[in-house]
């Protein structure tokens, strides 16, 4: 296809009405014809074992995403490796050659880009569409795109509301028998179904 895509990546543990706005408002914002919602197989900066298995979290993102055509879910993370976004970036752009390829961040990771794997070759090679979720007061965030633009970094932003909403905060409510929770129902059932989070 050509045309502009969105490489949305992160746990998704669960994915919640959060992280659908916030590809919603990258993908109005950037003019994406596609957002590719990327669940992490094995990432490299998070403690292993405290997350679903990648099939349920897959699973969910399919349910949570299925009635808006532009979203897509990619298991390509998903084979028991341990990926870095450089080279994941690669890969579609390998996988989507007539297309522009971009990454999907939240403000916040603008604070330590430049420290992920191959940060600064990553930074020069590709655009970055970054979400201002207006997370914290005080947060120096047009200095952070000033120092990566310094590096040669290419920057698309997109503003949303601020979401008070956290995979944790919603893994805490499930695990105490909270039903009133910011989730697609049907992610909602099929946690429920599959005996998500009942002990964290």
């Amino acid at each position: 296809m050509k045309g502009k895509i969105g490489i949305f990546g992160g746990t998704f543990d669960p994915v919640h009405k959060g992280h659908l706005a916030m590809a919603e408002c990258a993908g109005n914002q950037a003019e994406l014809d596609m957002v590719i919602f990327l669940p992490n197989g094995n990432p490299p900066h998070k403690k292993q074992g405290g997350y679903a298995d990648g099939i349920h979290r897959f699973n969910m993102l399919k349910l949570a995403t299925q009635h808006e055509p532009r979203f897509q879910v990619s298991d390509y993370e998903l084979d028991g490796q341990r990926h870095y976004t450089f080279h994941t970036m690669e890969h579609f752009k390998d996988v989507y050659p007539d297309s522009e390829i971009m990454f999907i961040i939240g403000a916040d990771s603008l604070d330590y880009l430049h420290s992920w794997y191959r940060g600064e070759e990553l930074i020069r090679n590709n655009t970055f569409i970054v979400v201002n979720r207006h997370f914290r007061e005080g947060y120096n965030f047009y200095d952070n795109i000033a120092a990566i633009e310094n590096m040669g970094g290419k920057l698309i932003v997109a503003d949303m509301p601020c979401i008070d909403v956290s995979s944790t905060q919603i893994r805490s409510g499930i695990s105490a028998g909270i039903t009133d929770l910011p989730l697609d129902s049907k992610v909602y059932d099929y946690i429920r179904l599959n005996k998500l989070y009942c002990k964290e």
